[in-house]
């Protein structure tokens, strides 16, 4: 017994000194994030990749493939990994984004910026290198690198200015602060958290419960106490998402709230599903996922499929630059890939050949993300267009981000024809919203009209009388008038989108033909 309560105390004690290092860790990264965050992404990326799930399915070689064609913006070499936002929640658009991560090796900035044609710079101290992307690299030490964008000088020296003025700032709020601790803490290697406090006010919130009681197919609300839910709902304080991975990848949407949520509770999936479809940030397997609601806080949970780790990891939206960097680490500098090419070639037939690799790694990329953006599953399931909104832009800017050295500069513009067709289908979708609501404002109010007789008397020609006539406002009427307007905008939008890719699809398929024709290998 008494061998066992050692064995205990050693075991205990080497879990503790685990947390602490962990703690220590995400805290000296996270005393690195600007002031006014409300929004942050936090991955343990070594516990994914040793996850039962992603040892099963090589999830590290698929990472270093996918980093290595642009498609991630995490780097595989990576420990620790945060990214942080100020988001305007009203027009759904960072302000600023930072990442900081610690690297298992040391980044050469002069070689940095030589490499990716940017300018070097020293702010208060420390190495840094203005990126052609609007964006600042920053090294805080010998393994541990900074992004800010944009590239604004000043804002970026007072960031750096504040780390090293406050050695025990702490930036985050305490619902973000609250999200890390889940990963530092309890392990779960992927968090996504906004904070949302103040972000909405009761009388707004009530608004649009009206509009969505109206909606066709919207929530049902006729037993609700609209007024109390209202209440409860701008009191919301944040969200999180948290995945944990074993033989399956789970998720966990948790909303916090100031107060019981008990007046939503019996719509609390309904409206939950709702407002993610609203703002385009849909996956298919919601619908599956189970829900609880009680005391202050309502939880989503349930399994996440292929698809949909795909687009809730798109939300990693970190700097181009810092993959840059690190893929400028790791090949030492100079070009990556332009090495090894030796075998008697002719430098003609090796420029041939790099380019060739590189034109299908991108156009490889383009449909892969088009593909992805369609929503398809095994199940054939689809949503309509509106609900997946959101990833237009952030596979815009994925394509927007792939490398395009040595890529053949017709499969370039491609590219950017792909990306501009994603941003007029996300227009498309922002669009509904506010021409809905003008659409709405168009219509005019219905009444009920009739004609009433009344008698005055009699003259020369017989009996005489006044006719009345009587119009009553017809709410019913109205109402039925503006939500054929409402459904009548989204029909266009979503009809605009359903022609845009279909129209990509189409044109995929003449690239494809086009590059194997004039390269004579197949893509």
């Amino acid at each position: 017994m008494s061998r066992r309560f050692a064995l205990l105390i050693v075991s205990l004690g080497l879990s503790m000194l685990w947390n602490s290092i962990a703690a220590a860790q995400y805290g000296d990264l996270i005393r690195r994030i600007p002031y006014e965050a409300n929004a942050v992404i936090v991955l343990d990326v070594g516990k994914i990749h040793d996850s039962p799930i992603g040892k099963a399915e090589s999830w590290r070689g698929q990472h270093e493939k996918r980093f290595e064609a642009g498609l991630s913006m995490v780097p595989p070499s990576a420990e620790h990994y945060i990214v942080a936002s100020k988001m305007d929640f009203e027009y759904m658009t960072p302000v600023w984004t930072s990442a900081v991560m610690d690297v298992s090796y040391e980044v050469s900035m002069p070689e940095l910026s030589v490499w990716a044609g940017g300018e070097m710079d020293e702010i208060e101290g420390q190495a840094a290198v203005r990126m052609p992307t609007d964006a600042y690299v920053i090294k805080f030490g010998v393994n541990k690198m900074g992004t800010m964008r944009p590239g604004n000088r000043q804002e970026t020296t007072n960031w750096i200015r504040n780390v090293y003025k406050f050695s025990q700032r702490e930036p985050l709020t305490p619902y973000l602060a609250e999200a890390v601790g889940y990963v530092q803490d309890l392990g779960t290697p992927i968090i996504m958290a906004v904070d949302l406090d103040g972000v909405v006010s009761a009388d707004r919130v009530r608004s649009r419960l009206d509009e969505l009681s109206k909606e066709s197919g919207g929530v049902d609300l006729s037993n609700v106490d609209l007024d109390a839910a209202a209440k409860v709902l701008a009191g919301i304080r944040g969200a999180m998402l948290g995945v944990t991975l074993r033989d399956k990848v789970n998720g966990k949407i948790k909303v916090d709230f100031g107060e019981d949520v008990a007046p939503i509770a019996p719509i609390a999936k309904p409206l939950l599903l709702a407002v993610l479809a609203e703002q385009g940030a849909m996956i298919e397997e919601f619908n599956d996922w189970q829900v609880q609601a009680g005391g202050k806080l309502i939880t989503l949970e349930g399994e996440l499929l292929p698809s949909g780790r795909r687009r809730m990891m798109s939300l990693l939206d970190a700097p181009a630059e810092l993959h840059q960097a690190v893929s400028q680490g790791q090949t030492g500098g100079g070009q990556p890939g332009a090495q090894g090419e030796g075998g008697g070639k002719t430098d003609e037939e090796k420029q041939k050949q790099l380019t060739i690799a590189a034109t299908k790694q991108y156009f490889n990329s383009l449909v892969t993300l088009i593909d992805d953006i369609r929503g398809q599953r095994q199940s054939s399931d689809f949503h309509t267009w509106g609900q997946v909104g959101l990833w237009f832009e952030r596979y815009a800017t994925r394509i927007d981000e792939l490398p395009t050295l040595n890529v053949d500069p017709e499969a370039v513009q491609f590219g950017q024809w792909i990306s501009t067709q994603f941003r007029a289908s996300e227009s498309a979708m922002k669009g509904i919203g506010p021409q809905s609501r003008i659409a709405q404002q168009r219509v005019p109010t219905q009444y009920n009209t009739r004609t009433t007789y009344t008698p005055i008397g009699v003259n020369f020609w017989g009996p005489t009388g006044v006719y009345n006539t009587v119009s009553q406002v017809d709410n019913r009427a109205t109402g039925e008038a503006k939500a054929r307007a409402r459904t009548q905008v989204k029909i266009q939008g979503n009809m605009q989108a359903n022609m845009s890719m279909q129209g990509m699809q189409q044109a995929v398929g003449d690239m494809r033909r086009y590059l194997t024709q004039k390269y004579n290998v197949q893509f």
